[in-house]
C-alpha cells in the first residue's frame, strides 16, 4: 500500500534551501537541518578572505616604500654625519700640521759637517720641545722623553746633514715615547712623526707634526695633506706626499727663507 503523506517541508538552516524531504539532511549542501548555522557562509569567508588579501597587499605597498624611505633617510643622515665628522677632524688636522719655523741658536756653516750635525741636535731639540709643550696643552699624549730624526726620504741611510752638496736638509722624526724591543735589541721608537727642514746655511728650520690620514677600509675619513713648506717641496703634491725637485735641497720656501731672520 502506497503511502499518500507528503514528506515534510524542511528549511536548512545553513544554506536557506527550502525542500519536502523525509531525510535529515539537506540535498543542496548537505548538512543536518537541525545543525546550527555557520557564523559565516562560504561566500561570506571567501568574501572575508579576498578582503583581508587587498588590505594585506595595500598594507605591504605602503609599507615596503616606508620602510625603504626610512632606511634611505637614516643612510642619509649617517653619511652626512660622517661627512660632517671628517671634515671636523681634517679642520683639526690641519691645526695640528700647520708649519713652526724659527732659527736654530748654534752656528750656521753650510761648508762644516761639524756645523752641520750640531744643527741637527739643535733641530731635534726643538721638535722634543714643540711636543712637550702639545703634551702640556693635552693635544698629545706624553711624555716625550727624547726626538730623533733621519732621512726624509725612505731607502736612504746617509742624513742631509753628511752632504755638503745639500743645502737645505729635510728629515723625518719622532718624538720617541718609548723604543721598541725584540729579543733585547731596540728595533724601533714609538712616539709622535714629524718632519722638517734645516737651512744649513742660515739655521733656520720649519717643523710640522706629521698626522697620517684618518682611513677605514680602504676609504679616506679625515684627509690633512700637509702643506710644502714642511718639506721644502717645490714639486707637485701627489695622493701620499710631493713629486722629488732639485731643488728641494738647494733653494728655500718663503718661511724657511724667513725663519733665518727670526
Amino acid at each position: 500500500m502506497v503511502s499518500t503523506v507528503e514528506p515534510p517541508l524542511r528549511t536548512c538552516r545553513t544554506c536557506g534551501n527550502v525542500e519536502r524531504n523525509i531525510h535529515y539532511r539537506c540535498s543542496n549542501c548537505g548538512r543536518d537541518y537541525a545543525a546550527d548555522p555557520p557564523r559565516f557562509s562560504r561566500r561570506q569567508k571567501l568574501t572575508a578572505a579576498v578582503v583581508a588579501g587587498v588590505v594585506v597587499l595595500v598594507g605591504l605597498a605602503i609599507a615596503i616604500p616606508l620602510l625603504l624611505t626610512s632606511k634611505s633617510e637614516h643612510v642619509a643622515k649617517q653619511t652626512a654625519a660622517d661627512r660632517a665628522a671628517a671634515a671636523r677632524k681634517a679642520a683639526s688636522l690641519r691645526v695640528a700640521q700647520r708649519p713652526v719655523s724659527g732659527r736654530l741658536a748654534v752656528r750656521a756653516d753650510s761648508a762644516s759637517t761639524s756645523a752641520r750635525n750640531a744643527q741637527v741636535v739643535a733641530f731635534e731639540a726643538a721638535i722634543t720641545r714643540d711636543a712637550r709643550a702639545r703634551v702640556a696643552a693635552g693635544r698629545l699624549k706624553g711624555p716625550v722623553r727624547e726626538t730623533l730624526c733621519g732621512p726624509l726620504e725612505s731607502g736612504v741611510r746617509r742624513g742631509d746633514e753628511l752632504d755638503l752638496g745639500k743645502r737645505v736638509g729635510r728629515f723625518d722624526c719622532v718624538a720617541v715615547l718609548r723604543d721598541v724591543v725584540k729579543q733585547g735589541k731596540v728595533v724601533g721608537h714609538l712616539g709622535h712623526n714629524y718632519v722638517g727642514v734645516i737651512d744649513f746655511a742660515t739655521g733656520g728650520y720649519v717643523v710640522c707634526q706629521a698626522n697620517p690620514n684618518q682611513s677605514e677600509a680602504g676609504r679616506d675619513l679625515a684627509v690633512a695633506p700637509l702643506p710644502h713648506a714642511c718639506v721644502n717641496a717645490h714639486g707637485r703634491r701627489l695622493r701620499g706626499g710631493f713629486i722629488n725637485n732639485p731643488r728641494d735641497a738647494r733653494e728655500p720656501l718663503p718661511l724657511l727663507a724667513r725663519a733665518a731672520r727670526a
